[in-house]
């Protein structure tokens, strides 16, 4: 038997973070330069004739994300681990990069963008305070930073689709949290999370001024998702896996509807409210081997980026149309794992001395016969 290298494993992966511009025209991906991890771009019919438009020899870049401004990138990155990060412009045609928030000793948070609004997107700024971050409007072309919000007060902040504050988050002493809504200006409290509950509970976005998408723990066994019709106070109830937590949840890119949400109890299993979308990833589950994440959507939903995660080999990368269904396999997360002789991960249920199920997994080695066990 051959022993496989820990290189192979742990080493950085040959692709990832893979998307589609909004529009469908230009393909992404953050794979090494010489070793250090930068963003490339490509044609999306042709990903074997992508370049890097970035060339950093330090830390790589980890994180991006496309803007509504055409050609126009984010991505987020500190100098040598300081953890003072800053927010930098890209172009993705010729490779300008631009500091948009060229401050000293400053952490900066992309808090919210919108298509309405494409040259302009929301920022948390601490350059007043360490510890608290300040509500900017930032212009993607001009640079120019707007102050929104003095904060002397939040750790977080739910913006609406007009860039208005809707919500602010304040940690307690306990360890909880505590939620609330700023009406006409003016915060007045909304919510009280408990600390056994901080983790998962809470507001997972907006979807109009009306309705908060929101993952509600207390007083129940795993995390569900609600829709919480502000005006009235209702929750109704949206998902739920009585053995596990609802753990992801997938929007329209536009219209935000909600159309399906996902929980691993023993693998990751989705349940669909939209039945097309729904039909759609039966589908591509039938020709696509492994669990399913779709990793990007175009704005007008007709060309989607799926990853498929194996426990045989690398993550799979497809380019998905989502009106013919077409299927075209984009390239590989890892190369190196292919054609590699590794084991299917069998989930196993165990139960506890005290009765409770132990949800665990278990990988058996090739060899026939008794082998050594490992728990």
């Amino acid at each position: 038997m051959t022993l496989i290298s820990r290189k192979i494993f742990f080493d950085n992966p040959d692709r990832l973070a893979v998307k589609l511009n909004p529009k469908g025209t230009v393909l992404s991906f953050i794979a090494p330069v010489d070793g250090v991890l930068n963003i490339w771009v490509s044609d999306p019919n042709h990903p074997e004739n992508a370049k890097p438009i970035t060339f950093d020899k330090h830390r790589g870049i980890r994180s991006y994300s496309w803007t509504y401004v055409d050609d126009l990138l984010l991505y987020v990155q500190d100098t040598n681990g300081d953890e003072n990060f800053h927010i930098y412009a890209l172009n993705s045609v010729n490779g300008e990069i631009k500091d948009l928030t060229p401050f000293d000793e400053l952490h900066a948070q992309i808090l919210h963008s919108h298509r309405d609004r494409p040259s302009e997107i929301m920022v948390g700024l601490n350059n007043r305070r360490k510890d608290l971050h300040d509500v900017y409007r930032l212009n993607l072309t001009s640079g120019e930073l707007t102050l929104v919000y003095e904060n002397d007060t939040y750790a977080g902040f739910v913006l609406d689709d007009h860039y208005t504050i809707v919500f602010g988050v304040r940690i307690n002493s306990d360890g909880g949290a505590s939620y609330d809504r700023f009406i006409d200006g003016k915060p007045q409290p909304f919510t009280d999370v408990p600390p056994d509950d901080v983790l998962t509970t809470s507001a997972l976005g907006l979807r109009d001024k009306d309705n908060l998408y929101w993952v509600e723990s207390r007083n129940r066994n795993t995390a569900a998702l609600y829709n919480w019709h502000l005006p009235s106070g209702d929750l109704t109830l949206l998902a739920e896996n009585e053995k596990a937590d609802i753990e992801d949840v997938l929007m329209h890119p536009t219209t935000k509807a909600f159309e399906g949400a996902a929980s691993n109890y023993l693998r990751k299993e989705w349940t669909f409210k939209n039945g097309p979308v729904g039909e759609l990833i039966t589908h591509l589950n039938e020709k696509i081997p492994g669990d399913l994440e779709i990793t990007s959507r175009t704005a007008d939903d007709t060309w989607w980026i799926v990853a498929a995660l194996e426990d045989q080999g690398p993550v799979q990368y497809y380019r998905i149309q989502t009106q013919t269904r077409k299927i075209t396999h984009l390239f590989s997360g890892k190369q190196s794992l292919e054609n590699l002789d590794l084991r299917p991960m069998e989930p196993v249920i165990i139960q506890s001395r005290d009765g409770l199920p132990m949800v665990s997994y278990m990988t058996r080695p090739a060899t026939s016969g008794p082998v050594p066990f490992v728990l």
